[in-house]
Order: C-alpha cells, then structure tokens, then sequence
C-alpha cells in the first residue's frame, strides 16, 4: 500500500522535477491532499500495487538505458541529474509516514500537515542547483517553496500526459503516447510572479517528453503496456483512445504506435482488406483530408477555384478547407494537382503554416546547414522546412531532407503525429 502511493507521486514528480517550477500561492494545499487521497482509492487493491511495483521496477532497472536516450545531455550532467534520480525520488516518498498516514480514508489534512509539508521540502531538496535558484527567485521562503511544489503536483496531477491506443476487439492497450504538451509549458510558465522570464525552456521540453516516450518503449519492450495503460487510465493521467481497427501489415513496423494513435482518433484510416500499406506515396488530396482532420477544421464548400478539380470529387471540400485557412495552395496555371504524390518540400510547407513558431532569417542557414541537400531549395520552401526542422516535425535522415522525395503513409503519419502532440 505504502508503495502504490509512492509510484502515484513518483509519476508526476518525476515529470515535474525534470523542469524548473512557477509559483502559484493560490494553490490549495488540503484540495491537493484531498485529490491524491481520491486518486489513491482507485487502485488500492492488491492487483493493481502488483502492476504497479512491477512497472516501477522496470523503469528503474532501465533508468541509465532511458536517460542516456535523452537528449541534451550536456545540460544534465551540468546540472547534476543522473539516471539515478528515479530512486531518489521514490526512496523519499517511501522514506515518508506521509505514505502511512495516506493509508486512512479518514485522515484529515490538518492531521497529516506537517508530515506532508515536510515531504514537499525534501522533494524541493531533490532539484538541481540552477532550478532551485529560478524558483527562490519568486519564493523566498519556506511557505512560498511548499507552495511551489504543491503547484507542480497539481499541474500534472490535473492536466493529462498523452494517452493509450486501446484495442476494443483484443482488449488490450496497444501503445503508450506520453507527453507534455507545449501548451501545458505555456500554462505554467504564466503563473510566474509578474511573468518576468521563461523558466520552462524548449530543452525541458525535449528532455521530458523523450523520457516519457522511452519509459513507454522499455514498458512495451518488457511486456508490461497493458498494465501500464490500466492504471494511467484508472488514475486519469492519461486519455484512452479506442479502435477497433489491427493492420494486419503494421505489427513490426517501424511507424506502428503513430499509425495506430492516428486511427485511433480518426485522422487516417486503412484498406478495405485490412492493411495500412505504410510504404505507399501519398497524394497531395490526401494529405490535405488528413491535415483537415487532424486539425479538426470546418469543411469550406468548394466553390470551383481550381480547374482540375470538380464539386463532386470525393477531396474538393479537403482542398477548399486548407485552401482557405491558409495552410496550402494551387499553382500559377489555377490547377491544384489533387492527385500528383506530395514531395516533402511540399508536406513541409503545409505542416509550417500550421506551427505557431517563429525562424528568423539568420536562422535558416544553421538549421539547413544540417543537412547535405537543402542548399538548392527553392525560396517558396525556405521558411516551411526550416519550421519543421526546428520544431522537429521532420528530422530527415543520413544527413539528408530529401526535399524532392515523395512521402510515404508511414512518413506522413509520423509527422503529423509530431504536429499534434507538440
């Protein structure tokens, strides 16, 4: 019992600790109380502290394998943050009577005050140097460090991490999509005192994100995916997402949990023989169905602006609706070409008037000087590669853009997942 709360206030410190924290004083300390005490009834049975000892366990094992993943690891080393910042974290909450105390359906926060304030000041103790300086910034005292690290809990107590492909025909979790959105960084970042600077910086973003990411491969890889499902689920930190849809060609591909996380929601959709045929070009009508479903726009009615296209073509409305929010367009001789295959210059294009990112012109040569085959791109593509390579929607590979290339399913789907989950 005493280790089933643990790994609840592992997973959302964990996260929380990997960032530099804002300070919200507003923060109810007894609702947060209150809230991990309603979370831990949900799975205070022995099945589920079964699962969740075996999920913590194997995280840990893996914990050097999932942080040497991570990127910027300059950053961390320079910080001081190792792979065995896992264990510490959960040896203190274990090493807390707040965990027994907790154990009490009953137990009113004014009887565990203190024990737990204690627990949020060794937590507090448990960050790096540099972060703990950009919070004493704006909390100075030990009221004010509690608060902030009631603020962390409740953030990612309150706002989910992704969500699970759930397979209703083999009742199974079949893919963990775990991440914090930018968004999320944004919210929290504005609860700084006078929001005089950023304390969450795009680096932590990555760093937190690739670490959930991995901590969900090395649970698949071990076998424990629909475990760790159930009980993000139960203790509602994740979203589920249903399908009743197995590729029959997906089950070893490299692009399964995007494919799977796509249809799941409805974004793309298979073959009528069961298959998703990954490596298949992709037109460019397609793309923009796709891209208008991912977005979830409002069809535009076509109205006949492009001569190769007719009102009754299954794509004209797909077409009409990227065409009017800005996101593509047609050729100087009024054709669209629906059914040429989409080069990735052109996918680039589409997905970079979709992110909300600036690249300034002296930018673009150090992001393109990353790759071997960028220095002849024409200047429409310019801009809208080098937003997808900063943001990394698309990460090319062997050196290389490949900006005249066509783009597979598999491709596509990848980064469109990236667009949305960003």
């Amino acid at each position: 019992m005493k280790k089933s709360l643990s790994i609840i206030l592992a997973l959302v410190m964990i996260i929380g600790l990997m960032t530099p924290a804002a300070y919200a004083a507003e923060v109810n300390r007894q609702e947060l109380f209150e809230a991990l005490k309603a979370r831990f009834s949900k799975v205070a049975n022995i099945d589920d502290i079964t699962d969740m000892l075996l999920i913590l366990g194997t995280v840990e094992d893996n914990s050097e394998e999932i942080f040497n993943s991570l990127p910027h690891q300059d950053y961390l080393q320079a910080k001081g943050l190792d792979h065995t910042i896992i264990g510490k974290i959960l040896n203190t909450l274990i090493d807390s009577s707040v965990l027994e105390l907790m154990q009490n359906p009953d137990i009113e926060y004014e009887e565990a005050r203190e024990v737990v304030e204690g627990l949020l000041l060794d937590l507090f103790a448990l960050l790096p140097a540099d972060v703990k300086e950009s919070i004493e910034r704006y909390a100075a005292t030990r009221e004010e460090k509690i608060d902030v690290m009631v603020n962390v809990l409740d953030t990612f107590l309150n706002d989910k991490i992704g969500g699970g492909v759930y397979n209703t025909v083999t009742n199974e979790w079949t893919s963990l999509h775990l991440f914090v959105r930018q968004a999320q960084i944004n919210k929290l970042n504005k609860t700084i005192t006078e929001a005089q600077d950023r304390p969450f910086k795009k680096l932590h973003l990555e760093i937190i994100n690739k670490s959930l990411e991995e901590a969900a491969n090395v649970l698949a890889k071990e076998g424990y995916i629909n475990e760790a499902g159930d009980l993000l689920h139960k203790l509602a930190l994740m979203d589920k997402l249903e399908t009743d849809l197995i590729f029959a060609d997906m089950q070893n591909h490299w692009s399964k949990k995007y494919v799977e996380f796509l249809s799941a929601k409805n974004i793309i959709n298979g073959y009528e023989d069961g298959t998703f045929r990954p490596n298949n070009e992709i037109t460019r009508a397609e793309f923009a169905k796709m891209i208008v479903m991912a977005l979830e726009l409002d069809l535009v009615k076509y109205n006949g602006e492009f001569s190769d296209i007719k009102a009754t073509d299954w794509h004209a409305d797909y077409v009409a609706t990227i065409v009017d929010a800005g996101l593509a367009q047609g050729y100087g001789d009024t054709t669209f070409r629906p059914n040429n295959k989409i080069s990735r210059a052109e996918m680039a294009v589409i997905l970079g008037n979709v992110l909300d990112i600036e690249v300034e012109a002296d930018e673009i040569d150090g992001l393109f000087n990353k790759f071997e085959d960028l220095s002849d791109l024409p200047d429409w593509a310019k801009l809208g590669v080098a937003k997808v390579i900063k943001d990394g929607i698309m990460i090319g590979s062997n050196n290389k853009f490949n900006p005249n290339g066509r783009t597979t399913r598999a491709e596509v789907a990848t980064a469109v997942y990236r667009l949305i989950n960003r």
